[in-house]
Order: C-alpha cells, then sequence, then structure tokens
C-alpha cells in the first residue's frame, strides 16, 4: 500500500538527533561543532566511522537536489528520533569493529539549529533512496511522518511498505554544526557516561552539556 499522507502534526519542540562514536568527542569539541564527512576528509581529520560501508557509498554519490547543493557528504546528518535505524546494523555486528555501547546521542532541537544560523535541508525519508523528497522550508515540517518518530517498531509491514524509509528521515546542516547547537547528551551507560564527562571536563569555553544515561535510546 502507499505510505500515509501528510501532513503530520508537527511537535512544538522539534527533536534533532546525531549519533557517534565516543571516541570522535575529543575532536568535536575541540573543533566547536560536528564538521561533515567530506570537511573532515578535505583536512584530513581521522574519526571513527559507525556507518556501514554499503550505505557510505551510495551517501558518497546522493546528490542533495535543494538549497545549498553538493552532495550528502558535504552535510551533517541529524535524525528527528532517537534510537535511530542506524543504529540496528551496529547492534547486530553488521558494522565491522563497532558496538553500540559506544555510540553516543548528541541531542539538539530546530530551534536550537536554527539560532546558530546553520543552513540546512531536510527530508521525509532515508535520503539514499529515490522517492524520498527534500526540503529547505521549515513549514514543510509536515511531511516528517511524526508518530512513526515515536514508535518502538518501525519495520515496514503487509499494509505500510514504507515506514522504515520514513523513520530514517533526516535534517542535514551545511558543512559544519556548531558544538552551541547541542543541548544534551544521552548514552546507554554509566561507564560511558564517564567518559564523555571527562572529555567535556577536559574542554573549557562553555563546552559542558547535561549527560543522561538512556538505555531505552538503544536496541
Amino acid at each position: 500500500m502507499s505510505p500515509l499522507p501528510p501532513p503530520f502534526p508537527v511537535p512544538n519542540q522539534v527533536p534533532l538527533i546525531h549519533i557517534t562514536d565516543v571516541s570522535n568527542l575529543p575532536s568535536i569539541l575541540k573543533d566547536g561543532g560536528l564538521t561533515c564527512h567530506a570537511g573532515l576528509a578535505a583536512r584530513g581529520i581521522r574519526h571513527t566511522s559507525i556507518a556501514y560501508a554499503e550505505v557510505q557509498k551510495r551517501r558518497a554519490e546522493t546528490i542533495v537536489p535543494c538549497g545549498q547543493g553538493g552532495g550528502l557528504h558535504d552535510y551533517v546528518p541529524l535524525f528527528f528520533c532517537v534510537r535511530p535505524p542506524m543504529l540496528l546494523p551496529i547492534k547486530s555486528g553488521r558494522v565491522p569493529g563497532r558496538v553500540q555501547d559506544t555510540i553516543v546521542h548528541l541531542v539538539s532541537s530546530f530551534v536550537g539549529v536554527q539560532q546558530t544560523g546553520a543552513r540546512f535541508v531536510f527530508t521525509d525519508g532515508h535520503a539514499i533512496v529515490a522517492t524520498t523528497q527534500f526540503f529547505t522550508d521549515p513549514a514543510d515540517l509536515d511531511k516528517v511522518d511524526w508518530p512513526l518518530m515515536t514508535r518502538t517498531y518501525w519495520n515496514d509491514t503487509v499494509e505500510d511498505g514504507d515506514r522504515k524509509r520514513r523513520r530514517q528521515a533526516e535534517f542535514l546542516t551545511r558543512g559544519f554544526l556548531p558544538w552551541d547547537a547541542i543541548e544534551a547528551i544521552g548514552v546507554m551507560n554509566p561507564d560511558v557516561a564517564g567518559h564523555v564527562q571527562a572529555a567535556l571536563a577536559a574542554e573549557q569555553n562553555g563546552r559542558a552539556r547535561p549527560v543522561r544515561v538512556k538505555r531505552e535510546w538503544y536496541y
């Protein structure tokens, strides 16, 4: 069947989540924010990738058809939900050498990103899928399936074979997202919380953020 038709009711506070390995946090803090994949490569900055290799290859080849244009690797990706599908291949062992225990959720919001002046586009589903639409106007946030973003289970069903694509809707900021947009950090367990707090303590200049153990944000 066809996906549920928009519009969807937009929440008062639009959440945005970037996930990364905790080992990347010191360099993120030192840089003062999140740098896109292409920017890291251009500067020769090494980082711990948590991406599924085949998906990363397709992202490298995907062009953003609106806004500032460029490719997906020219943007910092964020999700509209915690416990994003990207975590599942890590939990399932399909991303060699990675475990979800060390993944951290960097929590932001649409308002927080706007306040930094970052340029952005967003999608109604996984950005590499041909049927996914890209938007630049905040009025189009009602194209994101907000009810699905709160569901524990997001697998495709006989009745709706488009759930997985929609759950992977993305908010993409061009080039760089300042640390000022990050409001809190979610982790899987107290051990990782300790590593995060140590990294925050090593950096001054207003980098401190609340660190919360959120086991329910993981598989």
